[in-house]
């Protein structure tokens, strides 16, 4: 199985594929009738997704029984969409804690994938974040797509990465408007209080980043073979530097990760770092990565750049930003 650092590796060159497996060891019980749309309009059901221009998603009816890639999990579960399976990276995380998978089945975990267990689901539909021509799961091969698709459709979500185009705003919204669609209540008190305290944190981060224009950042993933610096198609990144933050990108190139050699990494002209989630602790140990003058300063923080799209967690995420970004100390001459 690929750990959370080959991921990212993968990811960022865009050569990673899910290949079909035998299951998890441990999986929770399905509900015999966990449906998320009954409070939906009946009748034809179809639904166009954004940023894929002309692919529209067409059904005979509202789906009931959904398969979700666990960020969508996430980021439509505020909203009452409760999906009655759930694969990929994000359930050992932070935001996972507060979804109930008793009444689901995990379909795979992180690089795994049971078609024989989605087909047991008998769902009505997909949903996940898409490739590049949004016919499936951006990290599944071929063969996994043709197979996954042909049990149900997929419904892609354009995340930003490497297909650019989006920010977190309209991202949260497509989930929103998604959960709408689907029959989730969208527009609950709790969830216009998320969203006031979204917009909250977003204008402290602003303000901090005004009165501190003399600190700037990097939003980077150390690994082994390179250095990673996250790049504006990342919608985190694009975020951040909305709010007027200094992030530090000394590489130029396309898409949402480009690389610079290890041997550059100690004149990183950046007052704070930022690793992604999930780096293994040994890279940020490196005699390399200790001459870099963030992190003689002690000022290095995680960051996870596929956080899930919700108010509450981008609210919680941009006031703990904040701390870190008002703290810091000026070290770059």
């Amino acid at each position: 199985m690929l750990n959370r650092r080959s991921f990212i590796l993968a990811a960022a060159l865009g050569g990673l594929t899910l290949t079909a497996c035998g299951g998890e060891k441990k999986e929770a019980k399905p509900a015999a009738n966990n449906s998320t749309a009954s409070a939906a309009a009946s009748g034809p059901w179809s639904y166009d997704a954004p940023g894929y221009d002309g692919k529209t998603v067409k059904l005979d009816k509202v789906p009931e029984r959904l398969v979700v890639d666990a960020y969508s999990t996430q980021a439509m579960w505020p909203y009452g969409i409760r999906p009655v399976g759930m694969w990929g990276w994000g359930q050992e995380e932070e935001p996972m804690k507060g979804i109930d998978t008793s009444k689901m089945t995990i379909v795979g975990k992180d690089d795994e994938f049971s078609l024989e267990k989605l087909a047991a689901l008998k769902p009505d539909l997909l949903v996940g974040f898409g490739n590049d021509d949004a016919t499936g799961y951006t990290w599944w091969d071929e063969k996994v797509t043709n197979q996954a698709t042909k049990v149900a459709p997929y419904l892609a979500i354009n995340y930003g990465g490497r297909l650019g185009g989006q920010s977190v705003d309209s991202i949260i919204e497509l989930y929103r408007n998604l959960a709408k669609a689907l029959g989730g209540k969208v527009d609950t008190p709790e969830v216009e209080k998320s969203k006031q305290d979204y917009e909250a944190a977003k204008e402290r981060v602003r303000k901090i980043a005004k009165e501190r224009p003399d600190i700037s950042i990097a939003l980077t993933a150390p690994l082994d073979d390179s250095f990673y610096y996250a790049m504006r198609n990342i919608p985190t990144v694009a975020l951040v530097q909305d709010l007027g933050v200094n992030v530090v990108m000394p590489v130029k190139g396309e898409g949402a990760w480009v690389s610079d050699s290890w041997e550059n990494v100690p004149s990183l002209k950046a007052d704070v770092i930022f690793t992604n989630l999930g780096i293994e602790k040994s890279l940020v140990e490196r005699p390399l990565f200790k001459q870099t003058a963030a992190a003689k300063a002690g000022q290095v923080y995680s960051w996870n750049d596929k956080r899930p799209y919700t108010y509450e967690n981008y609210a919680t995420w941009l006031n703990q930003f904040a701390d870190q970004l008002s703290g810091a100390k000026n070290v770059i001459d």
